[in-house]
């Protein structure tokens, strides 16, 4: 019952906030470079251990969210390194052959995916019967995930527009 739910969602919500003090402590002594990449990865992985919290919260749904969440999960560890990959190129063959196409793609076809999850998320918690603030809080771990799939997928669309001297003629 909900009665019952309520210690646990207030348990999900003083964790969430934890997450969130712990990752503002650790941005302060990021250099500006890394901490918009850091915010953007810890913030995610906060949303999709949230959406995992909240298992027992989601009534019918909660198995569905939690297999999302930890697809989520998978997907972030693989974009980050190919995110690594395309960061790493060095300077001279980036300008010769321009940028890393191949981690591009693969970042836009993980990114694509992963917009079919949140709508899936989406309809299964517009379809759920859900305590208000557990929908509300839902919602807020995948607007944080779509966040994330935008800037990935602008980080992709711009790796393949780099063409590089070479490309340029090809």
């Amino acid at each position: 019952s909900l009665h019952d739910a309520l210690p646990i969602f207030a348990e999900v919500r003083e964790n969430l906030t934890k997450s969130h003090e712990s990752l503002n402590a650790t941005l302060r002594n990021i250099s500006s470079g890394e901490r918009d990449r850091i915010q953007n990865e810890n913030e995610v992985r906060i949303a999709v251990t949230t959406l995992l919290d909240v298992e027992d919260l989601s009534g019918g749904i909660g198995r569905n969210v939690s297999a999302l969440a930890r697809d989520f999960n998978n997907s972030a560890s693989s974009t980050r390194k190919l995110e690594d990959r395309i960061q790493s190129r060095n300077s001279f063959v980036r300008l010769l052959f321009g940028g890393d196409r191949e981690a591009a793609r693969e970042i836009a076809n993980q990114t694509a995916q992963n917009k079919a999850r949140i709508v899936e998320l989406q309809q299964l918690i517009s379809s759920a019967t859900l305590d208000t603030e557990v929908r509300a809080m839902m919602e807020d771990q995948i607007r944080i995930v779509q966040k994330e799939q935008d800037r990935l997928a602008q980080l992709a669309t711009r790796e393949q527009e780099d063409r590089g001297i070479f490309g340029r003629f090809g």
